[in-house]
């Protein structure tokens, strides 16, 4: 696989790992706090179609740059709540936590990935579209469950 390849393909799919960890940990957030909750179902929403429109329509450039604000945003807020406590958010410091150091590391790639495809030209060919798509579906599940299970 060359770089190119790695970096359209490593993008899209930082998005289903976002998607699904989010998913799997927002009937947790709306128990304990609903609007929190309801963001978490945001971007797992705001995620796959960013990601689906990507595998869709590779060239488009606004899913790029949906998914590059989402996943910057993703970032900054894991980071700023582990850092500080934000009420009413938690009126705590949260704690780091493995799924989140993991999640909010894939996040960050993706996002370096997504800022270096946006200052690029590029044309993906139409053959690697179905394996993308194939793999976002593997990932999205896989992190949904992963998701579901670290917060039962």
């Amino acid at each position: 696989m060359n770089r190119r390849s790695l970096e359209l393909t490593g993008a899209p799919l930082a998005g289903p790992v976002a998607a699904g960890v989010h998913a799997g940990l927002a009937p947790e957030h709306l128990r304990e706090w609903p609007p929190l909750g309801a963001s978490f179902v945001v971007a797992a929403v705001v995620a796959s179609v960013a990601v689906a429109a990507l595998v869709l329509r590779p060239g488009a450039t606004l899913p790029l740059r949906v998914l590059g604000v989402l996943l910057a945003a993703l970032v900054a807020g894991y980071v700023s709540t582990r850092l500080a406590a934000l009420p009413p958010l938690d009126p705590e410091r949260e704690p780091f936590d493995s799924l989140g150091v993991a999640t909010t590391s894939i996040e960050a790639i993706g996002l370096l990935l997504v800022l270096h495809l946006a200052t690029q030209r590029w044309q993906v060919p139409e053959s690697t579209t179905a394996v993308r798509l194939a793999l976002a579906a593997v990932v999205a599940g896989l992190s949904a469950t992963l998701g579901l299970l670290l917060s039962a």
